[in-house]
Formats: C-alpha cells, sequence, structure tokens
C-alpha cells in the first residue's frame, strides 16, 4: 500500500483520507486497490473582519457596481442603435434584391411578347393498333 494522502477537506466534519496499491497479478491482491478511511472532525477557522475592513469592503463594492450601471447605461443605447441601423440596411438590402429580381422576371416576360413564337414542329410519335 502507498502511504495515506492528506485529510480532505481541510476543516470540517466530513474529512477522509485515501491509499492506493498497486496488484502484479493476483497474487495476495483480494479487494479493492483503494481503501479510504475517515479522518477525525477538525473546526474551521473563522477570520473576524473589524470595521475598518468593513468599509473599505462596502465602498470598493459600491464603486464596481456605480461603474457597471453607468456602463450599462452607455451600453443600451448604442446596441439600440447598432440593431435598428442593422434592421435599416437589411431592409433596404432585400428592397433591392426583390426589385432588382423583379426588373429582371419584367424584362424577361417583355422580351417573350415582343418575339414571335417559334416555328419548330414537334412530331409526337402516333400508335396504331
Amino acid at each position: 500500500w502507498n502511504s495515506w494522502s492528506d485529510c480532505l477537506p481541510n476543516c470540517g466534519i466530513k474529512r477522509y483520507r485515501s491509499r492506493l496499491r498497486l496488484c502484479h497479478g493476483d497474487v495476495g491482491c483480494i479487494g479493492s486497490n483503494q481503501e479510504i478511511q475517515k479522518c477525525p472532525s477538525k473546526k474551521c477557522i473563522t477570520v473576524s473582519l473589524n470595521k475598518s475592513n468593513d468599509k473599505s469592503i462596502q465602498r470598493k463594492t459600491f464603486t464596481l457596481n456605480y461603474y457597471s450601471i453607468w456602463f450599462l447605461g452607455c451600453l443600451i443605447p448604442i446596441e439600440i442603435v447598432i440593431i435598428i441601423l442593422g434592421v435599416i440596411i437589411y431592409e433596404n438590402l432585400l428592397f433591392k434584391t426583390s426589385s432588382s429580381s423583379s426588373s429582371s422576371s419584367s424584362l424577361s416576360s417583355a422580351s417573350s411578347f415582343s418575339s414571335p413564337p417559334s416555328s419548330s414542329s414537334s412530331s409526337s410519335p402516333s400508335t396504331s393498333s
């Protein structure tokens, strides 16, 4: 067997450690290749903040929130303008595409009316019994 690992987590009630073994063949290796053992409970250290530290944390949090709100306040109108411009450009491209395709189809239909029908005769085979 290898040596035991450190107990994890470092503190708390449910702490465990484990160790592994390496087996060569089936000789002398009956059971699992890993062993788990419960560790004794260990109290976690609590850190108390004094009031001066607490105020600095609050001030930094407020500053971060203020800049976040300011940034979003500027960013959202810019996104709206970009979306509106995108819709306008898309509609213009769509209109140009549909107008060019309708003009080309009207040209082809106009040319078919102006040219005389072709005089090619098609003979279909007739079957007689």
